[in-house]
């Protein structure tokens, strides 16, 4: 016995070749298992950074620490203690500005990959949807072949 067309169309291969919208559901699982991989990389991504702002944090917070005991520390009665207090105030508003800029750049960061993990889930909505919308439109086709002329 030979195979006809109509047995080589409906072989799976052949099927998922000749049918476009077959390919499109597959192709919509696909890009759904990239789209949870790169939620999961993107989460991973706000879990490093917040670990790395909280060191930042922690940080600065331990230099500002030490220079306020530095400048509590001063002697402003006499001369030598007046130039060290002004320098110790000098270093803590350096010190400071500083802390300000890196907790700044760390929070936009952390920011930037809590944004990222919102928009992965926003996509992987639409590519539901989108499947959703395909299975239908397979189901009604299906609907109209199988009913006679």
């Amino acid at each position: 016995m030979t195979k006809t067309d109509t047995q080589d169309y409906n072989t799976a291969p052949t099927f998922q070749k000749m049918n476009f919208l077959a390919l499109g559901l597959q192709a919509i699982v696909n890009a759904g298992n990239t789209l949870q991989w790169q939620e999961l990389a993107d989460a991973n991504s706000v879990s490093v950074d917040a670990s790395y702002e909280n060191n930042i944090y922690t940080g600065c917070n331990s230099v500002l620490t030490t220079d306020v005991q530095n400048i509590q520390g001063c002697d402003g009665s006499t001369d030598t203690g007046r130039a060290q207090l002004n320098k110790d105030q000098s270093q803590y508003q350096y010190d400071s500005t500083c802390a300000q800029t890196y907790e700044n750049e760390a929070d936009a960061s952390t920011q930037a990959a809590q944004q990222a993990v919102s928009q992965d889930g926003t996509n992987i909505q639409n590519q539901t949807s989108l499947g959703s919308v395909l299975f239908s439109v397979m189901s009604s086709m299906t609907s109209m072949i199988s009913h006679p002329l």
